[in-house]
């Protein structure tokens, strides 16, 4: 089982392992925290053991949710994920960057932040408390990390494995690059990713495999390469292909004047009926597919910026449905 998750991961599971299966206890957090502006910096005050533990130091990671304080459609939050391995901090969520110095890490922010809990849905095996803003804490002397992997996925089309990352920028953007594994341990270089999108912080990549018909699975990495030359790896993505497991896909996403959908086969064979909803639950385009469709350029013109929710339904009543946003 752990050497089935480490493949998949692409993680050194000891740690985890040897402190919460074989070990006892768990870590309690203390958290401090300031800002200035939509900059903020977290610090991780200490560890502490349950009275029972046979660990020394949990390696674990820490999640935190930030919000603006506010409610309904003016509410703006983010959850972050840092790592912290022996008092060594690293960000966290889609990769782990290398260990920062020191007990505290800075992020920015698109919002000014009011509130800071302490994972609120308890998606680790710790607990922890947050202490009231600490103005004591210098966000100057903090710098942030220069990209943060938001998101990396993948999905089988017709003739390939498309694989999808975007990045967070504070900076110059850099390079990705894809690789590929048939064992999820030694990895290839595949191509360069292309960029099919940029927007003020944050950079979206693409890049299409189409030597994919050897195996029914493949693992793939993305090595990011920032502006001063630093590396940066993501998780690593299973990919399982077969027409059961291939679904419809939109490039690129945050979109501006129009979205590419792709059909695979088994989508091509009857009439689908093709529908986008803006944010508000109303259906502001639709036309049908005619069988045989394999791809749709869809124009996006008259819609305005936002988030909106494209669903395709067959004539046999299968769904798929993906959340995109416009931006402009």
């Amino acid at each position: 089982l752990k050497n089935h998750f480490e493949a998949v991961l692409g993680y050194d599971l000891d740690p985890f392992f040897n402190d919460f299966i074989y070990g006892t206890g768990h870590p309690t957090y203390t958290i401090k925290w300031n800002n200035s502006g939509q900059k903020i910096a977290i610090r991780l005050a200490s560890q502490t053991r349950s009275l029972s533990s046979t660990v020394t130091y949990f390696r674990t990671p820490v999640v935190i949710k930030i919000s603006n304080g506010l409610t309904g459609a003016s509410l703006k939050d983010t959850t972050v994920v840092i790592y912290d391995q022996n008092g060594s901090l690293s960000y966290a969520g889609n990769g782990i960057s290398a260990p920062r110095a020191g007990n505290t890490l800075a992020y920015n922010l698109s919002f000014t932040p009011v509130t800071v809990t302490y994972d609120p849905n308890d998606e680790t095996l710790s607990t922890g408390s947050v202490s009231a803003k600490d103005a004591t804490i210098n966000t100057s002397s903090y710098s942030v990390l220069p990209i943060n992997i938001i998101d990396f996925n993948g999905i089988a089309v017709e003739s390939a494995n498309r694989i999808n990352l975007k990045l967070q920028l504070d900076g110059d953007e850099g390079e990705a690059f894809l690789e590929r594994s048939s064992d999820g341990v030694s990895f290839i270089a595949v191509s360069k990713m292309e960029k099919v999108s940029l927007t003020d912080n944050q950079v979206s990549y693409r890049s299409d495999d189409r030597n994919v018909f050897s195996s029914p699975q493949y693992y793939y990495r993305a090595k990011v390469i920032d502006a001063q030359g630093k590396i940066y790896y993501t998780k690593t993505l299973l990919l399982i292909r077969g027409e059961q497991h291939m679904q419809p896909s939109v490039s690129p996403n945050p979109a501006t004047d129009y979205l590419q959908l792709e059909v695979p086969a088994d989508w091509q064979r009857e009439e689908i009926y093709c529908s986008t909803f803006n944010s508000q639950g109303h259906r502001v385009l639709f036309e049908n597919l005619k069988s045989g469709t394999n791809h749709k350029r869809i124009a996006l013109q008259q819609l305005q910026p936002g988030s909106y929710v494209i669903e395709l339904v067959s004539q046999s009543g299968k769904r798929w449905s993906q959340k995109f946003i416009i931006t402009r």
